[in-house]
């Protein structure tokens, strides 16, 4: 079974462990003593499998924001207010990887359905609201100033109150791309929109009628098909003339594909005699951790450290991940055993205690292909989760340079969720369950600082101080 093979199997594991609301029930309304029970039950659990939940926002002030949620639910309340509710509490954690998921039952069932949606898709940026795609109408690139009355700011404030993350850039980018979900849980459907925009200046109105699902789907198709789209996980090119090779990493997916395209390019890059490796972390989000030791094997045969310690809080929970993620993913006759021979972590200590575990040093395969040249990293707020893992692994090791912007991931962090779904009203949820220590050693939760701040364009910056 390939990297691949066990992620998507994984993934599959977890969705067991957190389903989301059954079709018979997306109709039902929740009592609020379902929901405060819901609301007691995902705390207690967060505290029980968090390493320490209460590491930015005190226990006194959750309690307090859990006092005012219990009376605004008492006062009567749907679904998806009580995920407002209840994700503006958990986002308070300040944890990029404990979080409320975007509820979205009855946003499908309206699409399976031809029901009526908002017909653009948006860009948000410092707090604007953009046109990205209009489907029905030319309002490419205006700014959004209202929606059928109701103000963008107050919009997007409801929104971005309810996202998990470290940086407001990474919140706005996940806004964007799930807005149109977010509008329709929030306000509802609609057969039109009437907009308020912003262009050249001038402030206009216009009226703009619902689109379905599958309009956008087939107006994306054609789009494709009309101009085929360039986007691939990652791509290299080589510049001869100004003597390095690009690494294009936008996203950490299929781990098999990544290692024949970096044989590939070392092939090259030792053909072709270049001496600066530019790897573009800018805008990667993370994916599949182990795409790294594939990059690093090629520049270093020194063992190298991802972590300096991992920290595992034990609970019962854990203990129940570990043992399904082994049923499912060991191979026979490994599958057999309990969980404790294969991942024995959460057993080494009682319910409630920290295993720390101090981080092996991963000795690289040995490559005649290793490129003992300069490397940089380029980084931005949106480098998150293994992408920013990879950046810091090769700052921290003194494998590369770091140039442009703080990432939007933590070098060291909380990690590692744990899913699961709330017994009555099935909102989906993640915890962390680990404490990951960056290589140099420091406990502080921070994002990796570059060893070039750029603020523009990163690339140019990077190939200027090559001729340094």
């Amino acid at each position: 079974m390939t990297a691949s093979d066990k992620y998507s199997k994984l993934m599959k594991v977890l969705a067991r462990m957190a389903p989301p609301l059954p079709s018979k029930l997306l109709d039902k309304e929740f009592t609020p003593e379902e929901m405060i029970a819901d609301l007691h039950f995902m705390l207690r659990t967060m505290e029980e499998v968090h390493p320490d939940l209460y590491f930015t926002m005190s226990q006194q002030k959750v309690n307090s924001l859990l006092k005012e949620a219990e009376l605004k639910i008492r006062s009567g309340i749907n679904r998806a207010e009580f995920y407002e509710i209840t994700a503006f509490l958990v986002a308070g954690i300040a944890d990029d990887h404990t979080a409320i998921e975007l509820p979205t039952e009855r946003y499908q069932k309206n699409a399976e359905t031809n029901g009526p949606v908002f017909p653009f898709e948006v860009s948000i940026e410092n707090g604007r609201i953009a046109v990205k795609s209009s489907f029905s109408t030319n309002l490419d690139g205006v700014e959004v100033l209202s929606i059928n009355g109701v103000d963008s700011s107050e919009i997007l404030e409801r929104i971005l109150r309810t996202i998990s993350g470290l940086t407001l850039e990474n919140r706005e980018s996940r806004a964007g791309v799930s807005f149109r979900q977010y509008f329709f849980l929030f306000y509802g459907a609609a057969s039109e929109f009437n907009l308020e925009v912003m262009r050249d200046g001038k402030s206009e109105v216009h009226t703009i009628p619902a689109v379905t699902s599958g309009y956008i789907v087939k107006q994306k198709q054609f789009e494709t098909s009309s101009s085929p789209s360039e986007y691939t996980p990652y791509e290299y090119r080589i510049n001869r003339e100004k003597n390095y090779a690009l690494l294009s990493f936008r996203q950490c997916v299929d781990h098999s594909s990544f290692a024949s395209l970096s044989k590939k390019m070392f092939t090259e890059i030792k053909e072709t005699g270049v001496e600066n490796l530019i790897v573009d972390l800018q805008g990667n989000s993370g994916g599949q951790s182990s795409l790294a030791n594939d990059l690093c094997s090629y520049l270093t045969d020194k063992p190298i450290n991802h972590f300096a310690r991992i920290d595992v809080k034990v609970s019962r929970q854990i203990r129940k991940y570990y043992s399904a993620i082994c049923r499912h993913l060991a191979s026979f006759p490994m599958s057999l055993l309990p969980a404790r021979f294969i991942h024995g972590e959460p057993w080494r200590k009682g319910v409630g205690e920290i295993v720390s575990v101090f981080s092996e040093q991963v000795i690289p395969e040995q490559s005649e292909l290793q490129f003992t040249g300069n490397v940089f990293a380029l980084t931005d707020s949106f480098t998150a989760s293994s992408a920013s893992d990879l950046a810091v692994i090769l700052k921290d090791n003194g494998l590369g340079k770091t140039v442009g912007k703080n990432t939007g991931g933590f070098a060291t962090s909380y990690g590692d969720s744990y899913l699961f779904s709330l017994p009555n009203t099935f909102l989906q949820c993640r915890v962390s369950h680990k404490f990951f220590v960056r290589p140099n050693g420091s406990e502080i939760p921070g994002p990796v600082s570059p060893d070039y701040p750029v603020d523009t364009d990163a690339l140019s910056y990077t190939v200027a101080l090559l001729k340094t």
